[in-house]
């Protein structure tokens, strides 16, 4: 197995690891809220973010390997770093911090990188946009779901 290989699936699953660490120390508070009617079951939230972050280190071990070494994969190569960073920031500021509107801010922000990402690597890889099509449809989904959330428990 190549080193960026073992890496990049290291990096994702590190955030992973941390993410679920936040989402366990605010399960008790997650169910005090008030809900909307289309929360989905946490195992399927389970298996949704499984899935997106397998994909996600797929596109961006692809991009890593295949891309050509320029001012747009150094750009696409940062997009990967902050859309790590704004999706654990989203689980402690959620989970952790309980703050569903903060946590509304950084999921506009990680919308607006997954479909960055989606753009500039689809541009040079339809496979490497298609593996991130779900996160960016799932993003969208959690943006009004987190919207919601907020607005029923102000």
């Amino acid at each position: 197995m190549k080193r960026s290989a073992i890496i990049i699936f290291g990096i994702t699953f590190v955030v992973a690891l941390l993410s679920m660490l936040c989402v366990l120390w605010g399960t008790q508070w997650y169910h005090t809220l008030r809900l909307p009617s289309y929360t989905p079951a946490s195992w399927f939230i389970s298996t949704m973010w499984f899935i997106i972050y397998c994909t996600t280190a797929t596109a961006a071990y692809l991009v890593w390997e295949h891309f050509e070494r320029n001012k747009q994969f150094w750009a696409i190569i940062a997009l990967f770093c902050t859309n790590a960073l704004l999706n654990l920031a989203w689980t402690h500021l959620f989970f952790y911090h309980h703050a569903p509107f903060l946590a509304l801010v950084d999921a506009v922000l990680l919308f607006v990188t997954v479909l960055a990402l989606v753009i500039m690597t689809g541009k040079r890889s339809l496979m490497v946009a298609a593996l991130l099509t779900p996160y960016l449809a799932w993003i969208l989904y959690a943006l009004l779901l987190n919207a919601s959330v907020w607005i029923l428990n102000i």
